[in-house]
């Protein structure tokens, strides 16, 4: 990843296999043919987005793998070659993705402020994509501090997006870069 003389290409699955195993199959396959490097999927329980009053609960509660699932698909991408990256949401799902061969994590910028599930991404040393578009400096060093409380030597890679589209030029706050 960091170190390479190529560009990393990480295909952007999100949820796009609407809770389906062979949609998320064909998904990767189309990926690892194109060429992508990685795929990244988010995963996440119901109870670690929302409480059930939410009126989308039922709906993540829908689009929810058994960690069996998440190991099959995980095997799967790995087996075509490519690396499976993963949106992470929640410790429940970051400790089934550790147990489970994931290559890298992408922490989601609502979450920059989320000690309890920074100071878990702590413990994990493998590669973190860092949403940062939607905080602070402040908060994004005091997001980095926390992620490298334990001597990672794994990279947290700083990724700057804006959370409205179309995204007016003046809005995009590049300068924080």
């Amino acid at each position: 990843m960091l170190g390479e003389t190529r560009t990393f290409i990480i295909c952007e699955l999100s949820q796009t296999h609407e809770g389906s195993m062979p949609l998320a199959k064909i998904l990767v396959k189309a990926a690892a043919e194109a060429k992508a490097d990685a795929v990244k999927i988010q995963i996440f329980t119901a109870n670690e987005l929302a409480v059930p009053s939410y009126k989308y609960y039922s709906l993540f509660q829908q689009l929810e793998w058994t960690e069996s699932q998440w190991k099959e698909i995980i095997d799967y991408t790995h087996g075509l070659g490519i690396r499976f990256f993963a949106d992470v949401f929640g410790t429940y799902t970051l400790e089934m993705l550790v147990r489970n061969g994931v290559d890298g994590l992408k922490l989601h910028g609502t979450d920059m402020r989320n000690s309890r599930l920074l100071k878990a991404l702590a413990d994990v040393d493998i590669p973190l994509l860092l949403s940062i578009g939607g905080g602070t400096v402040a908060e994004t060093k005091n997001a980095l501090s926390i992620l490298n409380s334990k001597g990672r030597k794994s990279p947290v890679i700083l990724m700057h997006g804006f959370q409205s589209y179309p995204t007016l030029v003046e809005h995009t706050n590049l300068n924080k870069m």
